[in-house]
């Protein structure tokens, strides 16, 4: 067999800097871990054309391998991309066929298969692509419900060893519905870790305990913003979010992780500035607001004395030879004003110098100043980052560390003062500060304030009260983290075996309740004790497994169905295929305008509460799936119900598709439509 190097394209990176024997070294390389993953993917005999890279990463090659091919006969283009590590494990695959793709129809129909059966194929073809791992990757659902409009399945992976979870090594796989052949694979996978057995782990309750003892929650002041305005409320969290306890010895352990690059990015104010001031016009014609907005302004704090204060700070330190290059003024949706001011160098090293005041009174609350390098060392002492701090905002941080924000952390000469009220923090307002160390000037400044009423720590459950409460709620469980074993490390070397909290549910619990906080609760569905041996029980089930259905335990199968629930129920799952929980406090004005926009319901028709009679049912279920037009020539329809003698259009064009049936020849046009009724409609109409 040819050499391998006979048609690897390596990148130009390499190519430019490697010598020929190095070069050798790649494609010899390259060509092992082709021979290894070939077996495990599609034939690659149907591409035209090859390519391939190699990628160093702190000592971890990662080979990528990319198949294409493209017929201008009939404009088809087809690829495949596969990674792989040294170790020959595929981490990342990927193919598409336009051919395919463009024949995947979407139609209003449930899949053949569920996705419990779609996951045990994807798992055969994720076994197929690495069959060394296949004890160690399991997968689970990536969604709730199943889709209606998707033509694939996509899955969860997550590595486990010995039976426990690896941090960090997890992925994802989608396979075609139909085919079930795998579209798109991606693995994160820590090579190289040793694992100590399960049998030397510590108990959960021995965890909790030592969790409490060493780690601890922070009662601290969050924002929700569930209703109109944002209400802050107390909350119990981790103290910590990078140390954990340790399975094996109980202590607090922080993992040491690998020796990376940190991309400093430049620090600056991201807010637009909107509208401005001015006309002149005469008092006249302008409205009330008008003069209300002149007014304000009016008493604004002139430019130049804002200049004079910025300029007379030492720690902004503008030269005195930079002029100011620009200014602005504005008003902002908190109802403050603001001025912005932009100070250039016009001679080396042309530094510039933004800052951001509130025109009201003068307060700084931006500083940017574009500066060389910064100190990788923690240089300037705490007690001189307070005394600048207390110079810009002198009425909430004191040089003394009394004031209102205090220092929480830092990370070289960059310091974070967060806010305190009633001695509780508040994260969302904080002062951040990054200071030159050459001469204690300011690089960035920047404070944020919010104007809400902060309830008073009344009442407040212990922080060992709310780790009870949290681990009650959220698991608590035993992984892997990956760690190095010493410091500088460019690789993870070993798995430390820790005690965390499950990180897809978040970790906050309310300091009053002791209830896990959640900014968004979807209603549940499917769990029904009321339709057991109903006649519309496995329609019911079927649609609740797709997210359609009413929220709670009960599905009240022959409960009449009112109008705003009908609608609701045509508009999202009968014309746009998307889950619909009908719930107590739902809003249905969205489902309305739609309904509107697109003809399920003309003027006049809205009676949000009434019921439905099987007639008007049939009607608006026609308009929903656009046939009303030709449903409206009753005269070409041969009625197939005796009762029927208005819409006969709509309910034969439903008749016909298998959406209604009658009972001995009558449809009972007048007769109200129940929720079971409603169900049938609609999973008949899905499932054609």
């Amino acid at each position: 067999m040819k050499r391998i190097i006979a048609v690897l394209t390596l990148c130009f990176m390499l190519a430019s800097v490697c010598t020929v024997g190095f070069a050798a070294e790649i494609a010899d390389e390259s060509e092992k871990i082709l021979t290894l993953i070939k077996p495990r993917i599609p034939n690659t005999n149907e591409y035209s054309k090859f390519s391939s890279s190699v990628f160093d990463r702190n000592d971890d090659k990662e080979y990528i391998f990319q198949w294409n091919d493209t017929s201008e006969t009939d404009n088809r283009h087809k690829y495949m991309n596969v990674t792989a590590n040294a170790f020959g494990i595929i981490t990342s695959f990927h193919i598409y066929d336009s051919e395919q793709y463009s024949s995947n129809k979407i139609e209003p129909a449930f899949k053949a298969i569920t996705s419990d059966e779609a996951m045990a194929k994807a798992k055969e073809a994720v076994d197929a692509l690495n069959p060394a791992l296949s004890e160690s990757i399991e997968i689970s659902k990536s969604n709730k419900y199943e889709s209606l409009t998707d033509n694939s399945f996509s899955f969860k992976l997550q590595r486990v060893e010995n039976g426990i979870p690896v941090y960090g090594n997890t992925g994802s796989v989608t396979i075609d519905s139909a085919s079930f052949a795998i579209s798109h694979f991606n693995l994160s996978f820590t090579t190289g870790l040793e694992f100590p057995a399960k049998t030397q782990f510590i108990s959960p309750q021995e965890a909790v305990g030592a969790y409490d003892e060493k780690l601890g929650m922070e009662l601290v002041y969050k924002t929700s913003y569930s209703s109109d305005s944002p209400a802050p409320y107390l909350a119990y969290v981790p103290k910590v979010s990078d140390s954990f306890i340790s399975a094996t010895t109980a202590e607090a352990v922080k993992p040491i992780l690998p020796v990376s690059d940190l991309f400093r990015a430049p620090m600056a104010d991201k807010e637009a500035a909107v509208g401005g001031a001015g006309s002149n016009s005469s008092a006249e014609r302008l409205s009330e607001a008008e003069l209300s907005e002149l007014e304000s302004l009016s008493k604004l704090i002139p430019v130049a004395e804002a200049e004079e204060a910025v300029r007379a700070n030492k720690y902004i330190a503008v030269p005195g030879d930079a002029p100011l290059a620009g200014s602005s003024a504005y008003s902002h949706s908190d109802g403050k004003y603001y001025y912005e001011l932009q100070f250039q160098n016009v001679v080396p090293p042309y530094e510039y110098i933004y800052v951001k005041l509130n025109a009201q009174n003068g307060e700084i609350v931006t500083v940017s100043k574009m500066t060389g390098k910064l100190s990788d060392e923690e240089t300037v002492d705490i007690s001189d980052a307070y005394k600048i701090a207390a110079s810009l905002a002198p009425s909430y941080c004191k040089a003394d560390g009394t004031g209102e924000y205090r220092f929480t952390s830092r990370t070289n000469n960059s310091f974070t003062f967060t806010r305190y009220i009633n001695d509780v923090p508040y994260y969302s307002d904080s002062i951040n500060l990054i200071v030159n160390d050459v001469d204690n000037t300011i690089v960035h400044y920047s404070i944020s304030r919010s104007d809400y009423d902060f309830p008073k720590p009344e009442s407040v459950i212990t922080p060992t009260d709310a780790i009870k409460k949290l681990v009650e709620q959220v698991e608590y469980s035993v992984v892997f983290y990956p760690s190095c074993s010493k410091e500088e490390m460019k690789k993870a070397d070993t798995a430390l075996p820790v005690y965390m909290l499950e990180f897809s549910k978040n970790h906050e619990v309310d300091a009053i309740t002791g209830k896990l906080v959640s900014h968004y609760s979807e209603p549940e569905i499917g769990g029904y004790t009321d339709i057991s041996g109903h006649y519309a029980e496995e329609k019911i089930k079927t649609l609740a497994s797709y997210g359609i259905g009413f929220e709670g335990e009960h599905f009240n199968p022959d409960s009449l169905i009112t109008q705003k629930e009908y609608v609701a129920l045509l508009a999202d799952a009968v014309m746009f295929r998307d889950p619909i929980i009908i719930y107590s406090d739902l809003d249905y004005s969205n489902h309305y305008r739609r309904a509107k926009a697109e003809g399920i319901l003309a003027d006049g028709e809205e009676n949000p509460d009434g019921a439905v009679t099987r007639q008007a049912a049939a009607l608006y279920f026609v308009r929903a799936i656009g046939y009303d037009e030709v449903a409206s020539y009753d005269w070409i329809f041969k009625p197939t119900f005796v009762d029927v003698t208005e819409n006969i259009g709509h309910i034969s064009i439903l008749d016909a598709m298998g959406v209604v049936s009658g009972y001995e020849g009558y449809f009972n046009p007048e007769r109200n439509l129940t929720r079971a009724d409603a169900a049938i409609m609609i999973y008949n109409y899905l499932s054609r």
